[in-house]
């Protein structure tokens, strides 16, 4: 499991400039790929600065790609250094939701999202959380959550209106068929896959009022936009090892050769 780049976490108080220099330099060789170098810089900078929350994180990130309980240790020392570490508390979150552990889950995004309340994606596996620990009304709280910070979260809206009828005639009703609508009329400015999950919610819209022939029109329409994303993506990925073989086929005519 990868963790987030959009993950920062700040130095902190108590970190020396040479401990600063070897965490951004950890940084670097771990974007490049070099994992061994990337961890020998930053066992130095724990080494000088051991409760480094920001060092502590990034070793929880190199490790991801190889050892998960290395990196769930990783994490929970970032934790330890700064109980405030919301990229720690959300990613060991994330992981705990993956191994079933979805009340350890919960626990983690409530912190991380009592420090960083803007993060879309936190709020969204909150509610998935939620859902599988059968609580409800927390989970449409926390994916409605989700959807005010980011309309185009993806895999959230869909589920909302799951968990969510549109025809009870509540306010939570009422504002989900609003943002329903209003995205839906304006799925050219969304994301193809997100647009399709507006449209699947339509669906359930319609279907809720008994307006049968709308929800067939707007599943069809969904299923139209997923079927053309996935012929662009096929597309797009034959055109890429298109070039991918003419590049190599170049190479190889100069003495090179490409793994």
């Amino acid at each position: 499991m990868l963790l987030r780049h959009d993950m920062i976490v700040d130095h902190g108080a108590g970190i020396d400039e040479e401990s600063a220099r070897l965490i951004a330099l950890g940084a670097r060789l771990d974007e490049t790929g070099d994992a061994q170098g990337a961890m020998a810089v930053l066992n130095e900078a724990l080494r000088l600065s051991p409760k480094s929350a920001e060092a502590h994180f990034l070793r929880a990130q190199v490790l991801s790609k190889s050892d998960l309980k290395a990196s769930e240790q990783a994490l929970r020392a970032a934790l330890d250094a700064d109980p405030n570490c919301a990229p720690a508390a959300f990613e060991l979150g994330r992981m705990m939701l993956n191994l079933g552990r979805s009340a350890d889950a919960a626990l983690l995004f409530h912190r991380a999202l009592a420090v960083r309340p803007g993060d879309a994606e936190a709020w969204r596996l909150l509610g998935y959380a939620n859902v599988y620990l059968g609580r409800f009304d927390e989970a449409r709280d926390a994916l409605q959550a989700a959807l005010d910070v980011n309309p185009a979260c993806p895999a959230t809206v869909d589920l909302l209106a799951d968990l969510q009828p549109t025809s009870d005639g509540s306010p939570e009703a009422k504002r989900l068929s609003a943002l329903i609508e209003h995205h839906t009329a304006r799925s050219n400015a969304l994301p193809t896959v997100i647009a399709a999950e507006y449209k699947f919610a339509l669906a359930k819209s319609h279907e809720a009022r008994g307006a049968l022939d709308d929800q067939f029109a707007a599943l069809m329409q969904a299923n139209r936009w997923l079927i053309e994303h996935i012929a662009h993506a096929d597309e797009t990925a034959s055109n890429l090892r298109g070039k991918t073989n003419a590049l190599r086929f170049t190479a190889a005519e100069r003495g090179h050769r490409l793994s």
